[in-house]
């Protein structure tokens, strides 16, 4: 089984057959997601300023774990 990616910033694909690759990238694409919802909110009001707050943990926790547990010689040059 094979995985194939397409590195954003050069238009080269990349696979690979390793499902940890996959992994990184979905958890990669729920960092960015978090992320984009944290900039998003509203942050006008104390609720608002908490979900956002919220978003950015979770998309911090996601990039921790990656770079924590992932190798970088696996991940594409835009992850």
């Amino acid at each position: 089984l094979s995985f194939t990616w397409e590195d954003v910033q050069t238009g080269r694909d990349h696979s690979i057959s390793d499902i940890r690759f996959e992994q990184a990238c979905v958890l990669y694409n729920i960092g960015s997601l978090h992320s984009l919802l944290g900039v998003l909110d509203t942050r006008h009001n104390v609720e608002g300023m908490r979900v956002s707050c919220t978003h950015f943990q979770c998309a911090a926790w996601v990039f921790e774990y990656l770079r924590d547990n992932f190798s970088t010689s696996t991940m594409s040059t835009d992850m």
